[in-house]
C-alpha cells in the first residue's frame, strides 16, 4: 500500500495529528495506491510457511519424539 501524504497540511516533519473518535483526523482522504499482485505473492509465501510448518514440521518433530 502506498499513500500519497504530499498535499496534506502537515506534511513538515515532525508533526503530529490528533485523531478523534473512530480514526478521524479532519483531513481529506489521503490517495491510496493498492498492490494487489505483491500482496497475494505475500500471503502465498506464508501461506506455504504455515503449511511447511503445520503439516510436515509439526508431525516429523511428534515422531521424533515418540521414538524416544
Amino acid at each position: 500500500m502506498a499513500q500519497d501524504h504530499s498535499q496534506s497540511p502537515y506534511v513538515d516533519y515532525p508533526q503530529e495529528v490528533a485523531l478523534g473518535l473512530g480514526g478521524k483526523s479532519g483531513l481529506e482522504q489521503v490517495p491510496t495506491d493498492y498492490n494487489w499482485l505483491a500482496f497475494l505473492g505475500d500471503a502465498l509465501v506464508w501461506g506455504g510457511a504455515a503449511w511447511l510448518l503445520g503439516f510436515v514440521a509439526l508431525p516429523l518433530i511428534f515422531r521424533l519424539v515418540r521414538r524416544r
